[in-house]
């Protein structure tokens, strides 16, 4: 079983969801927040559940698609890493773009 572990930026990106979805719909918010944090949870029995990145070239880099999110993450040799939460019609940030 792999640990899972959040980085500073994906909790930055669930932070900015909650707040975002607060202005309109505090209840909304707290629920979409949870979605996504508890998505990952089965990635510690089954880390490859997610599907591979298609704009990334890179096996260990995988997403989830929760309702309408991106949930980027890494696997490591002893934990899985959840990078970053970007909704579905955004770009990826750049640093996971493919390099021509």
């Amino acid at each position: 079983m792999a640990d899972i572990v959040w980085t500073e930026e994906a909790l930055s990106d669930l932070e900015a969801i909650g707040d975002y979805f607060e202005r309109s719909s505090p209840q909304y918010a707290t629920t979409i927040v949870n979605r996504l944090y508890t998505s990952v949870e089965p990635l510690s029995e089954h880390p490859k559940m997610g599907r591979r990145v298609p704009e990334v070239d890179h096996e260990s880099l995988r997403e989830l698609i929760v309702e309408g999110y991106r949930v980027l993450y890494q696997l490591r040799e002893e934990r899985i890493e959840i990078i970053t939460v970007v909704h579905s019609r955004q770009d990826l940030p750049r640093k996971f773009r493919r390099r021509g």
